[in-house]
């Protein structure tokens, strides 16, 4: 399964990819992370470790994603799933982050989730929840870059979304 969004923000690309790219071991401005540190030296090959509430999604509670990608002249990074758990077989995404106008950029997301054999029954639901946290980490990253420090507060929780008690 392949799902694309993009989104426009009020902010430079510069600095959206100072709080996505340089930031990428830092998700404290996404509300569904509790917890994220980085393996390695930034760049191809190291490995962020996030911890949220586990989820259908990722039923462990943490991730562990290795940069297959990144490249910050373009505005470029890509990651892919370590350790997935059923229904999940494999999964990735590749983020870009590119100039939409004075002031302005475009973030576009691009995941793959390759689900397995059972799994593939649960396909909507999947589609459904990772749109949902699509959208939920494009809310959080607008607020993150409208504060003058990105990690200062968390959005409040969206209508269907669990609130988060230690992540922000």
């Amino acid at each position: 399964m392949h799902i694309t969004r993009s989104v426009e923000v009020n902010a430079p690309a510069k600095r959206v990819w100072a709080l996505l790219g340089e930031g990428f071991a830092e998700l404290t401005w996404a509300r569904t992370i509790s917890s994220s540190r980085l393996e390695g030296a930034l760049g191809v090959g190291a490995v962020r470790v996030c911890t949220f509430e586990p989820s259908l999604l990722v039923s462990a509670g943490a991730a562990r994603e290795r940069l297959v990608e990144f490249e910050p002249q373009r505005g470029v990074f890509a990651y892919e799933l370590l350790e997935p758990s059923a229904p999940i077989r494999s999964a990735g995404s590749r983020w870009q982050v590119e100039e939409a106008g004075v002031e302005r950029s475009r973030v576009t997301v691009a995941s793959t989730i390759a689900l397995t054999p059972m799994g593939r029954m649960l396909s909507p639901l999947v589609r459904l929840m990772t749109l949902r946290l699509m959208r939920s980490t494009f809310a959080d990253l607008e607020a993150g870059l409208q504060q003058a420090t990105p990690t200062a507060r968390r959005t409040p929780p969206q209508p269907g979304l669990p609130e988060r008690s230690a992540r922000p």
